[in-house]
């Protein structure tokens, strides 16, 4: 039987995992894919261009070209209203059954099994599941009891129970990249993961949820053994010829020995340059070392803010400063390169806090970016429970954010004020600059408030181009491969339109 899936952004493993099982199993697999150009939820957010490079009727022409017997789509918050928005269309045109299956159905699934246009949803690990529902509908009679779904019938919801995790993910097939490889350089950049679930559980992540909603159906965290991923990797390597590996997990292993036993082994086994997630519980010195030696070339670490006391008490993570400075140091020490990730419009932050951390990173040698992430409250998670317990967030916010009708991590997330959203600009500009700006003259901007000039700028465009600047100046490979995405990707239409 056919399945095709719907995505925009960016590559989807999750995509490519339930892809490869039933590809295993006989069934055929397309991809119906938006790069959303402009409002990828991923990088670049500009709405006047992303409405000149809007792709959606191509998506839902491919989508009826197809034929499928089931149409499936990958559901975050941040693309839920582009997933209803297709998926209303295409319904108007075909009788196949619509499943959307993500984090988004997942935590809140009365929500949307009451759209008109979604007939099934899947809630959790979706590898199974999918593949019961397609064997059940190739037999000509869907399978209403199949865990893990639920169902539309005869204008009720069937609610069936949730399975067992899956215990070894070595079990699983090879991911799928063929699903992608039309429509994403992967020869450029390969994107793997190695687990399921976290050793961690922050406020603002949708592992916090799901360790809750998962809770005894088996072990949290699962890994991939070390031999099942050096396997993908050579196979893979052979086949796209890569140039460099993205390890997608948000911590590349609870396991310091699985850590150092991959990375012993990934040097001589497949010695492409490599990027991971960290956390600074999980790199010391021996690590920040074997990564160096291994060929990491960029360590992308959580750290989210200076104040302890929101650390700890908002987001949930216990870590000191004293840890986080002690990994940053341990990675100047090596000369590994990285980039910090840094949370802003946090509940109780205070300026304060920003300037302290300006400050701090400006001192750091191997920095090549801070990540500014907007603070973007999602469902279900612990910390959009703390802002409405404190009042910051209402029940009609509630309902917006269930709805994914605010503006993602990358834009200005779940800060509405315009004066804050200006307020907060200024500072992200300032740890824009920090990896190219010498720290006396920081000091001087911060000294002179030089930085609140920036507000009566064009703050989208100055970020932007501040951004690709540092990009290329700091050699981060990661962005510039964005970057050179949004070419590949409209050289490949601008080819197929004139092929």
């Amino acid at each position: 039987m056919k399945v095709i899936f719907v995505a925009m952004g960016s590559e989807i493993i999750s995509l490519e995992a339930l892809s490869a099982m039933l590809k295993k199993y006989g069934h055929q697999t397309q991809l119906a894919f938006d790069r959303a150009l402009f409002d990828d939820k991923q990088y670049i957010t500009v709405p006047f261009l992303a409405k000149i490079f809007d792709q959606k009727k191509e998506v839902i022409k491919k989508i009826l070209e197809s034929n499928p017997g089931l149409i499936g789509f990958s559901v975050f918050a941040d693309n839920y209203q582009w997933c209803l928005s297709i998926a209303r269309e295409v319904k108007k045109m075909t009788n196949a059954p619509i499943i959307f299956g993500g984090i988004h159905p997942t935590s809140v699934p009365e929500k949307v099994i009451a759209e008109d246009c979604v007939d099934i949803i899947c809630l959790g690990e979706g590898e199974y599941p999918l593949l019961e529902l397609v064997e059940s509908i190739k037999k000509g009679k869907i399978d209403y009891g199949i865990q893990n779904l639920w169902f539309k019938k005869n204008g009720a919801v069937i609610k069936n129970p949730i399975r067992t995790l899956i215990e070894n993910l070595d079990d699983l097939p090879m991911i799928d990249k063929e699903l992608f490889e039309k429509v994403v350089p992967i020869k450029e950049y390969y994107l793997t993961v190695t687990s399921k679930g976290c050793i961690y559980a922050c406020s603002y992540c949708s592992q916090n949820f799901l360790k809750e909603w998962e809770k005894g159906k088996g072990r949290f965290l699962r890994e991939k053994s070390v031999d099942c991923l050096l396997n993908e990797l050579k196979i893979m390597k052979e086949r796209y010829n890569f140039k460099r590996v993205d390890i997608k997990n948000n911590v590349l292993s609870g396991s310091k020995k699985w850590t150092l036993e991959f990375l012993n082994r990934y040097k001589e086994e497949i010695g492409v340059p490599f990027r991971i997630m960290g956390h600074p519980k999980t790199i010391d010195n021996e690590v920040a070392h074997a990564l160096k030696d291994a060929g990491c070339w960029h360590v992308q670490l959580g750290v989210e803010t200076l104040n302890e006391k929101l650390r700890k008490e908002i987001l949930l993570r216990n870590e000191t400063n004293y840890d986080i400075f002690t990994t940053l140091n341990a990675m100047d020490r090596e000369g590994l390169h990285y980039s910090i990730d840094l949370m802003i419009g946090l509940p109780g932050e205070q300026d304060e806090d920003i300037i302290y951390a300006i400050r701090s990173f400006v001192k750091l040698r191997y920095l090549t970016r801070i990540s500014v992430f907007w603070l973007e409250y999602l469902p279900r998670l612990a910390i959009t429970r703390i802002a409405r317990e404190k009042g910051i967030i209402n029940d009609s916010k509630i309902i917006e954010i269930e709805e994914g009708r605010q503006e993602h991590y990358l834009s200005t997330g779940s800060v509405r004020e315009q004066e804050k959203q200006k307020k907060l600009k200024n500072y992200q500009l300032m740890f824009r600059i920090i990896p190219i700006t010498p720290e006396s003259f920081i000091n001087f901007i911060l000294k002179h408030n030089l930085y609140i000039a920036f507000r009566f700028m064009p703050q989208t465009i100055i970020l932007i181009l501040v951004d690709v600047i540092v990009s290329f100046i700091k050699r981060d490979y990661w962005a510039i491969y964005a970057m050179q995405s949004y070419v590949w990707e409209i050289k490949r239409r601008f080819m197929l339109k004139f092929k």
